[in-house]
């Protein structure tokens, strides 16, 4: 399978865009190589992964300067990846505006209890997006920021983060 068909590139240091969940799920089986398996991070592994540890609405923080605003919000593309000062982890532009998250849960309600590392409704087509594109507000960009799309939307500020585990 020739994977350039699935993206759309800027160029070689931007992110994909125009790939829908389809397209990213078939790259995920495409990519399962030996004891490792590939697979498109849950909602609320964005936010974590974003929030490195904190509390706050952004890693850095809770307010949202006009300096920060401006760069976060990038008005005509995606940036260079990793051209954003990393989080507690070393994570780079995981709020930064370049392009939503799309998820691999499908939207819904949480349940009312609390829960750990919650993975969406049971049922349902839609798929949830966390954080907010380059065209966006900037309020958007938070990992909080959670809403839907459908598995075949394809956009130029939909993207996807991948994780890489070892099967047991």
């Amino acid at each position: 399978m020739d994977l350039e068909e699935f993206y759309f590139y800027e160029t070689d240091d931007h992110p994909v865009v125009y790939v829908s969940w389809n397209d990213a799920k078939a790259l995920c089986m495409v990519e399962q190589e030996g004891e490792e398996r590939v697979s498109i991070t849950n909602g609320s592994g964005v936010e974590y992964a974003c929030r490195a540890g904190t509390t706050t609405r952004f890693h850095f923080g809770d307010e949202l300067t006009s300096k920060d605003a401006m760069s976060m919000v990038k008005m005509f593309g995606t940036t260079v990846v990793g051209s954003y000062a990393a989080n507690a982890w070393g994570l780079t532009t995981m709020c930064t505006g370049t392009r939503g998250s799309g998820c691999d849960d499908r939207y819904g309600k949480y349940g009312g209890e609390r829960e750990t590392d919650p993975t969406g409704a049971a049922e349902g087509s839609y798929r949830v997006f966390r954080g907010g594109g380059w065209g966006d507000y900037a309020g958007y960009c938070r990992a909080a920021y959670r809403d839907w799309y459908t598995p075949d939307y394809r956009n130029y500020d939909l993207g996807f983060r991948v994780a890489l585990s070892s099967v047991r």
